[in-house]
């Protein structure tokens, strides 16, 4: 655990283990998902859903930062081939996330993301995004319905 300025605590554990520890049930704001679901299996998604419920407050959130797809897919990762790769679509989050609303959507062009971050246009509308969603990633923000 790590404490950072203004009371705030950091803790990185792994909630896709379904026997994972959980010690401070109900005590988080928000949770974030940052390019970890595309490496997820669905069972190890619905793990990591259940232990974001026990651990998120009431009023919490989830962000959700990952690649996206029209349709979902399963692929081997091209440099591991160990690994597969989990690319899902917009209505899946919806469904997975059915007792969160969601608040904020934006969808990106992977091969322009330090483009955005440096010219600080994350909040811009992306009129160059290919029509091809092999590139697309997605920031989604969630909130718990109470």
């Amino acid at each position: 655990i790590m404490k950072l300025k203004n009371k705030m605590y950091v803790k990185c554990i792994n909630l896709c283990d379904k026997n994972v520890h959980l010690c401070d049930r109900g005590g988080y704001n928000i949770i974030i998902y940052g390019f970890l679901a595309y490496l997820c299996s669905d069972e190890e998604l619905l793990n990591l859903k259940e232990n974001t419920l026990n651990l998120l407050s009431q009023k919490g959130y989830i962000f959700i930062y990952d690649f996206l797809v029209r349709d979902n897919l399963v692929k081997q990762d091209k440099r591991c081939q160990n690994l597969k790769i989990f690319k899902r679509s917009l209505i899946y989050w919806i469904n997975l996330f059915k007792e969160f609303d969601l608040i904020d959507f934006r969808l990106f062009d992977h091969d322009h993301q330090y483009k955005y971050i440096q010219s600080s246009n994350a909040c811009n509308i992306d009129y160059q995004l290919p029509d091809d969603d092999k590139h697309w990633m997605f920031a989604a923000l969630f909130r718990r319905r109470f």
